[in-house]
């Protein structure tokens, strides 16, 4: 039957043979840090015009335009993002300012384990380690040698607030914490009763 096709004996004689498949390769694309690879069409049977413009552009030449696109975008971003990044001053005061009603909570929490275990409170009558007319945007030392030893009390390391504590009665206690992290000369105050947690008295914009 030479009408009939008969499996596996290829193409019939005197027709033509499947074009072959367009090649495809593999581009890595980077999208949130994870390596994907994207499949790209290299054929031209689509008809469709180049990346750039409307001139047809061969295999390697989409392949190269979509990387340069690519790169482009990840630049611009990055630039955007490191612009977005950068602190402004009232951040960074703010940040330096946070140093105090941390501390004056962990004062007040010293003093009230104290009273606990003796029935009494610690005075800081002077504000320490400096005082407040000396504050500024620097840090200093926490030296030892004050009443803040007999609390059980210190910082982790150099501050740039000065702190103090009263006792106001038998059964009360007034923490204060200043400090000037603009070095403007008005520094921002922090307090904490037994009984009142940690409370910025000046405005939110002194720092």
């Amino acid at each position: 039957m030479s009408g009939d096709h008969i499996p596996g004996a290829g193409p019939q004689r005197g027709s033509a043979a499947p074009p072959p498949s367009a090649p495809r390769s593999k581009v890595p694309f980077i999208i949130g840090g994870i390596v994907l690879l994207a499949l790209v069409d290299v054929g031209l049977q689509s008809g469709v015009g180049g990346w750039s413009g409307g001139q047809q552009a061969s295999g390697p030449d989409k392949i190269s335009q979509a990387r340069e696109s690519f790169g482009a975008r990840t630049q611009q971003s990055d630039r955007v993002g490191s612009d977005r990044r950068q602190p402004t001053k009232e951040m960074i005061w703010r940040a330096w300012r946070a140093e105090v009603p941390s501390y004056v909570d962990g004062i007040k929490t010293a003093q009230i384990a104290y009273d606990a275990m003796y029935d009494t409170y610690i005075q800081v009558t002077s504000f320490y380690p400096r005082p407040t007319s000396q504050l500024n945007s620097q840090q200093a030392s926490w030296p030892s040698g004050s009443s803040f030893d007999d609390l059980g009390w210190a910082p982790d390391g150099k501050v740039r607030g000065s702190y103090r504590v009263l006792s106001t009665s038998s059964t009360d206690f007034l923490v204060t914490g200043m400090i000037d992290a603009d070095g403007d000369g008005n520094p921002a105050v922090f307090t904490a009763t037994k009984s009142i947690n940690t409370t910025m008295v000046t405005p939110a914009g002194v720092y």
